[in-house]
């Protein structure tokens, strides 16, 4: 979600996996990364360091590998 003053906006975006890539799309435009690149991503955007066992970020990981296997 997104705020601009009075102005908010949503996105919904799609996410899956397909072995080692991740594919998010908006609908209109998608990006494909490798899987470990978007974890690290997400860890950097959290402040999470890159070993730390965030029981959060983990339980994506093996959400996201379990769901599209």
């Amino acid at each position: 979600m997104r705020s601009s003053g009075d102005e908010r906006s949503r996105h919904a975006y799609r996410l899956s996996v397909n072995g080692d890539n991740c594919l998010i799309s908006n609908g209109s435009s998608e990006i494909s990364l490798q899987f470990d690149a978007l974890i690290l991503a997400v860890r950097g955007i959290c402040g999470l360091e890159a070993g730390a066992t965030t029981p959060t970020v983990l339980m994506m990981e093996k959400l996201l590998k379990t769901a599209n296997s």
